[in-house]
């Protein structure tokens, strides 16, 4: 009788992983251009020192790309917007 109740909550949570990841599954295939931090914080809608400050120190914000020496850090702009979804949650 209580059974059912719990069983039908975990296959309502279930369902929305499964979305989740289809989402970021579809970003991922969509956007494989690489961004900077004024395109991630544009993107996000914060300042580029929020962005540097909050999200780029996190420990479970994507590995940045850095082409050359000297070169400028780039994120994947699938990444991000994976990275994104996740922090919404916190």
């Amino acid at each position: 009788m209580s059974n059912k109740k719990p069983l039908t909550k975990r296959l309502e949570q279930a369902a929305g992983i499964n979305r989740q990841a289809n989402i970021i599954e579809k970003l991922h295939q969509a956007d494989d251009r690489y961004w900077s931090v004024k395109d991630i914080a544009k993107y996000v809608g914060k300042s580029e020192s929020t962005v540097r400050r909050k999200l780029l120190t996190d420990p479970r914000w994507p590995k940045p790309f850095q082409f050359g020496e000297n070169a400028y850090k780039r994120w994947l702009a699938s990444e991000v917007k994976k990275a994104v979804l996740l922090f919404r949650k916190d």
